[in-house]
């Protein structure tokens, strides 16, 4: 595996266990809004962090916003052969305001012209953008359904556990004012 260091910038849904274990499955993780402007640069380091923060990468990112936008249900989008981005819907108050993104690469993504130009802007050679890229990209096609379906569960569990600690917060408030609210004659009677 190649030595990466989360970007501790990433400010998701997510919690930070899930951002970390996804950098740990290989996917770069980035968060463009539904303008589709970056929000957060991808979270990669060296070689890896050149060639995924070059700006034509983040502009077939942002075309996959613009059809993520019309979706109820954003699909993963195939920026080239060999490389998908799979968005996650950040949502406030129903309202839909951005998208974390992971990168999965493939095999076939070396061989596709897209990643020479993507090279070339990054001004990294392509020989060592594959040695750097190589150890992630890992995923074929055919998981690209199965894996986007996980990361979505992630994130729903994640809003899910959100919401019960809101609540549970909301619970915890109510029960304080109540407790203090009984024991206020008992304090006022003993003062005389």
């Amino acid at each position: 595996m190649i030595e990466r260091r989360l970007n501790t910038k990433i400010q998701t849904q997510l919690p930070d266990i899930a951002v970390e274990r996804f950098d740990r499955m290989g996917l770069c993780v980035c968060r463009f809004n539904t303008k589709g402007q970056i929000i957060d640069e991808p979270a990669a380091e060296g070689l890896a962090g050149l060639w995924f923060g070059a700006g034509s990468l983040s502009t077939a990112i942002a075309r996959g916003v613009e059809q993520w936008n019309d979706q109820d249900a954003p699909e993963p989008a195939r920026l080239c052969d060999g490389c998908w981005a799979l968005p996650i819907p950040e949502v406030v108050r129903r309202t839909r305001t951005g998208y974390t993104v992971a990168l999965a690469l493939g095999a076939a993504l070396f061989e596709d012209p897209f990643f020479g130009t993507v090279c070339a802007e990054a001004k990294v050679d392509e020989i060592s953008a594959r040695a750097a890229l190589r150890p992630i990209a890992r995923f074929e096609e055919s998981e690209i359904q199965r894996l986007h379906l996980v990361l979505g569960w992630i994130a729903e569990d994640r809003r899910t556990i959100l919401k019960g600690e809101s609540s549970l917060d909301g619970f915890t408030d109510q029960l304080s004012d109540a407790y203090e609210t009984i024991n206020a004659p008992d304090s006022i009677g003993r003062v005389r």
